[in-house]
């Protein structure tokens, strides 16, 4: 009798690289466990669906491989079968990107004890594969010196969505890049951003040094809606927006994990683009702010754990407001507010 460990938890608007770091966790856990490990986003609320397409589609399939090659389909009937992830509010934290693994730069190297598994498992579809290096070889061009910016603004910035990092603010970023340009004679730079505001800047700021990125960005009068609203309008009229959104959004991580140099608040994205450059070995330089959690005091964080009360009892709303969160003795309960 084989051993399947069922990978899948609602995601709600987490993003793609949240999703991905969130059930990597899961994978490796399950393997340990000695399970054989198939993600399921079929059954799970997530909002990479295509039109139409929801509870259809395996999105986790859209975009990755199946870590052990084997899709829900093609499990055996016989298969004992453990569901890992679930609804957990908090992954594994032994097997999990913690709030202080990423370094700030090359000078201070992470502490990720599970660092080479994670990027080993992140195997792309063959499709998305050709799609990434395609873009890049069209986007980047022949140029070599690239600086990359990941700069996360609308609904961080405008909500401050509890628990998440602090992200810089964009005249922070402007002098990071000077800095950068003059140190290292930059010659292009390239920035994903969902902020259109915020991307017109710095087009103001650097004129032809930009490189254009077509990933689909928002207007930041809408910011203080929550990104996931925003993009999942019925306004935006787009076939398949919400997987293109997806789809974009990993190009411009990828061609980010391309660039010579890189300055990024930390953010799940910023850990993939880490990831990616430690394989692709591009990196001689990068800046990564650590500015701590909104409406956490970081002096209450000891080892990454929220300090002893509140790791006995406290009651917080998630970052989507659809749940509260009670914690009791450690574990973490969530529970559906009342419409």
């Amino acid at each position: 009798m084989k051993k399947i460990g069922v990978i899948g938890k609602n995601t709600y608007s987490d993003g793609l690289f949240a999703i991905y770091l969130s059930l990597c966790s899961y994978i490796i856990y399950a393997e340990k466990c000695g399970y054989v490990p198939v993600v399921d986003l079929k059954h799970y609320q997530n909002q990479y669906f295509k039109d139409n397409r929801e509870y259809r589609d395996n999105t986790w399939e859209y975009f990755f491989q199946q870590p052990a090659k084997i899709t829900l389909d093609e499990i055996p009937t016989d298969s004992d079968i453990k569901i890992f992830g679930s609804n957990d509010y908090m992954v594994n934290e032994s097997i999990s990107f913690l709030p202080n693994d990423l370094p700030k730069s090359p000078n201070k190297p992470a502490n990720i004890k599970y660092e080479k598994e994670f990027f080993n498992k992140l195997k792309f579809q063959p499709e998305i594969e050709n799609f990434l290096t395609e873009s890049t070889r069209s986007i980047l061009g022949n140029e070599k010196n690239v600086l990359g910016i990941l700069y996360r603004g609308t609904d961080y910035l405008a909500l401050k969505p509890y628990g998440h990092a602090i992200q810089p603010n964009i005249d922070d970023v402007i002098q990071k890049i000077i800095e950068y340009k003059e140190k290292y004679n930059i010659n292009k730079i390239f920035i994903a951003t969902e902020d259109l505001c915020a991307y017109e800047k710095f087009k103001q700021k650097f004129g032809d040094m930009i490189i254009d990125n077509p990933q689909y960005k928002i207007e930041t009068k809408q910011s203080k809606r929550y990104l996931s609203e925003i993009i999942n309008d019925e306004s935006t009229i787009r076939k398949d927006h919400s997987y293109k959104l997806g789809k974009e959004y990993l190009r411009s991580i990828y061609i980010l994990s391309k660039c010579k140099y890189f300055i990024g608040g930390r953010t799940s994205g910023t850990i993939a683009v880490y990831l990616l450059s430690k394989m692709f070995k591009n990196f001689e330089d990068f800046y990564i702010w650590q500015l701590g959690f909104y409406g956490i005091n970081e002096n209450l964080i000891i080892k990454n754990k929220f300090n002893f009360i509140e790791n006995i009892f406290s009651i917080k709303n998630d970052v989507n407001k659809r749940h509260k969160i009670l914690t009791f003795l450690g574990v973490h309960i969530k529970i559906r507010r009342k419409k």
